[in-house]
């Protein structure tokens, strides 16, 4: 028989009836939320009578990955050097799909000795959602503009069992013990983690009018901003399923949830795409295609701009899967076939402003009332992310559009130089002396302007959240 451990005098219980996410499958991390109370019920709980929550408790395991060296870090902690020390930290994979996407083994378990203190706010502490709200709450207290705009985690971290001896971190080598160095590389390494947060939000399913989507998703996006500017963290998962609905009373805001695949952009070694991160049909081209440049604030807003269109094609209430049964409609190719098939159907419907306007912005159902903000809102945002006009010359040509031209091949060239002769002296040809590279990749091209190009793109989803706000106010007026 397991003895019990005393629960230490600072623990809050808490108690739920309520499950709002099960586990979908035996493997990855098991993620299960509950609503929740740390009040102790005055009344029998019921299914009919649930408890009136108010936090919601996240259950789920992490991977850990290779992200640091932990050879290197013992040799700096035996060095004896205080002001490196803050720095042990370990990495866990957004997924254990990470490791069988590659193809690769996982890396071998860390040394328990190494792990940092389970309450660490540092960020890259294990790319885990637990230090990365650490972080966001610490360096956001006091911009009250954004207060309720993220999670905020108010309670929790690693889970510890009973022991005959002491509490252990319930973790893969406290469940199936020691494994061999061969075993323990077909073996990810995984840690249990459970915290309370708030505040409660709802599903965008929840919204009754575009007008109030167009507002929300503006309060998520400059949380977003705010978030990677002040705390170097960024989201890496924008979809339906992570912006949440919060009801006021004076009216709704948007809520980002879901910092599982969230990146500490300010680490050493940012990660060049280790594995894909975020939700079909939203993924971004270089998250489909495994690109090899970083993951930048572009993929974001590019996950973004397919959440807005997918919801204009079928609609608020109509966002899953579901929404395409018995459709003919070419966005239903984001989720079609293989990764790599998306990743080239998103190319070519982003490459060309005709065939985007055609295939994609066409087809938005118009049914819905004020179907033509989103109409505009799209529009706007995929000129700012694939053709900006904000640069000049050639280096508005090399970003603009969605597929790499190869300039040594004369049909690319002569294609290209056609696209952009409002830029070149055609007389003479383009002079591609300046040039780095033959090769064009726009991705990689507008990663250097990310900053800027991102600046662009919340300035206007906040004009046309600010016109959705004040037709809201005059209707309920």
């Amino acid at each position: 028989m397991v003895p019990k451990i005393e629960m230490p005098e600072e623990a809050t219980p808490y108690y739920s009836n309520v499950v709002i996410k099960g586990a979908d499958r035996l493997f990855g991390r098991h993620c299960r939320c509950f609503l929740a109370t740390d009040k102790v019920p005055s009344e029998r709980v019921t299914e009919g009578k649930p408890i009136a929550a108010n936090v919601v408790i996240k259950d789920s395991w992490s991977f850990y990955s290779d992200a640091l060296d932990l050879e290197d870090q013992s040799e700096d902690r035996e060095s004896g050097d205080e002001a490196e020390e803050a720095d042990y930290e370990v990495g866990v994979t957004a997924d254990m799909a990470r490791m069988q996407l590659r193809g690769e083994p996982s890396t071998a378990w860390p040394d328990m000795g190494l792990l940092p203190a389970a309450n660490s706010d540092h960020a890259s502490m294990a790319c885990s959602e637990v230090a990365m709200l650490r972080r966001i709450k610490d360096r956001l207290k006091g911009q009250s503009d954004l207060d309720g705009l993220y999670t905020s985690m108010i309670d929790g971290g690693w889970l510890y069992q009973p022991t005959h001896t002491k509490p252990a971190l319930d973790c893969t080598q406290m469940i199936i013990g020691n494994l061999s160095i061969k075993q323990q590389n077909q073996t990810p390494f995984s840690l249990h983690v459970r915290y309370a947060m708030t505040p409660i939000g709802k599903p965008l399913q929840t919204l009754s009018s575009i007008l109030e989507l167009i507002v929300i998703l503006y309060d998520v996006m400059r949380c977003h901003a705010a978030i990677y500017r002040d705390c170097g963290i960024m989201h890496r998962d924008i979809s339906a399923n992570n912006i949440m609905v919060v009801q006021t009373d004076e009216g709704p805001h948007g809520l980002l949830i879901d910092f599982d695949c969230a990146f500490d952009s300010s680490v050493a070694k940012s990660p060049v795409r280790p594995e894909r991160t975020g939700t079909l049909p939203y993924m971004s081209i270089g998250n489909l295609a495994r690109s090899s440049l970083p993951h930048n604030i572009l993929d974001d807003w590019e996950s973004l701009l397919y959440l807005i269109c997918w919801t204009g094609t079928f609609g608020i209430q109509e966002s899953g899967p579901a929404a395409m049964d018995n459709c003919g409609l070419m966005i239903k190719s984001w989720t079609a076939r293989s990764l790599e098939y998306i990743a080239n159907q998103k190319k070519s419907h982003m490459n060309d402003r005709q065939q985007f306007g055609r295939e994609i912005i066409g087809n938005f159902n118009e049914g819905q009332a004020d179907c033509w903000r989103l109409k505009e809102l799209a529009e706007e945002l995929y000129e700012s992310l694939f053709y900006n006009d904000n640069l000049e010359g050639l280096e508005k040509a090399k970003c603009h559009g969605a597929v790499t031209v190869d300039l040594s091949k004369p049909r690319e060239k002569r294609a290209f130089e056609r696209k952009f002769c409002h830029v070149f002296d055609m007389s003479g040809g383009m002079d591609t002396s300046t040039l780095d590279s033959d090769i064009i990749d726009p991705f990689v091209e507008r990663a250097k302007h990310a900053k800027m190009i991102s600046e662009d793109l919340l300035s206007k989803l906040q004009k046309h959240a600010e016109s959705a706000r004040a037709t809201l106010a005059e209707g309920s007026s």
